[in-house]
């Protein structure tokens, strides 16, 4: 199977391709840039690896929650893959990356499907800006709290509301990652949902933008 995996809406940008097993990847911890460098680097990894979007099993692009320029930007270019260059799309949200470091055996960067070798809940959180975070948990492969936003001050409250053991996995803990956790994500949503079309690309917003609470 070969796929694109994009995520241009978190704090760090990345692209990563993966064929079978193996995963390349190009990423900068600048995501201001992305409008700039996410196109360029998926020309860079198909054209290393002889492909072209045709070649492509699927397309699949984090949706959000996260930069709001960030995620236009991604669901933009995923969306002309999907319709001009008929690349079958999928959507993933940024705290299922995050929480897909879980299923990553680093040692030999091999996806896992799902979180099958990790026995406790999962919660995944991201920075929100502002005093907030954004916080999603999982089990296995269930969605117990969707994508949504708190105050960062609450969130060791919340943490000890859960009385199921639990692992708590921030997006700094994916900055070095090689690629493998989008992969994961990208590839566990495909077998899960499957893939859709370009009109069904739509981003994932938990939060007004900065501008609209200004003027709240």
């Amino acid at each position: 199977m070969k796929f694109l995996a994009i995520n241009t809406a978190a704090t760090r940008l990345q692209v990563a391709l993966q064929i079978d097993n193996k995963i390349f990847a190009k990423s900068d911890n600048n995501y201001k840039k992305a409008s700039e460098v996410a196109s360029v680097y998926v020309d860079e990894l198909l054209a290393e690896n002889s492909l072209t979007l045709a070649d492509l099993d699927f397309c699949a692009v984090v949706v959000g929650p996260g930069s709001f320029t960030g995620v236009r930007i991604g669901i933009s270019m995923a969306r002309i893959f999907g319709q001009f260059g008929t690349v079958p799309l999928v959507g993933i949200n940024s705290l299922e990356v995050i929480a897909s470091k879980c299923r990553v055996q680093s040692a030999e960067c091999r996806v896992v499907d799902y979180l099958a070798s990790v026995d406790k809940v999962v919660v995944a959180v991201a920075d929100a800006a502002n005093g907030f975070s954004y916080i999603a948990v999982y089990e296995n492969a269930v969605e117990l709290l969707s994508p949504s936003v708190i105050k960062t001050s609450e969130l060791s409250g919340f943490l000890d509301t859960i009385d199921e053991a639990h692992i708590v996995i921030d997006e700094k803990d994916i900055l070095h990652d090689n690629g493998a956790a989008l992969c994961a994500a990208g590839l566990s949503a495909y077998k899960k949902n499957g893939a859709t079309t370009y009109e069904n690309i739509l981003p994932l917003y938990i939060r007004k933008s900065q501008a609209e609470e200004n003027l709240a």
